[in-house]
This record gives structure tokens, sequence and C-alpha cells, in this order.
């Protein structure tokens, strides 16, 4: 009985105990690039005259 609940106050420390780990270390920090690479097309966001002429096609 006595090792069972050595056992658990061991297992439970080391969870506790990795959990704070998960938090220690470095943060990569992801830069996103916005320039096309070459074979990709660009895409231009739809000039007003354009928005207003898809707003009113018919359904």
């Amino acid at each position: 009985m006595k090792m069972k609940k050595l056992l658990g106050i061991l297992l439970a420390t080391i969870m506790v105990f990795s959990l704070f780990l998960t938090g220690c270390g470095t943060k990569e920090e992801k830069t996103e690039t916005t320039t096309p690479t070459e074979g990709t097309k660009a895409t231009e966001a739809p000039k007003a005259e354009e928005k207003d002429a898809v707003a009113e096609a018919p359904a």
C-alpha cells in the first residue's frame, strides 16, 4: 500500500514537472513571404469597378 502511494506521488510530480518544462524554450517566429515565387502568378485585389460589376451580375 505504501509503495502504491509513493508511486502515485512520484508520477504526479513528474507530470507537473513536465508541464513546467513545456513552457520553457525558445519560440520560433514564422515569417511568411508575400512575394510570388518563380512560376506562380501574384493575385491582385479586384478594383472597385470590378467589384460593382460582380455584385450587379444576375444570379
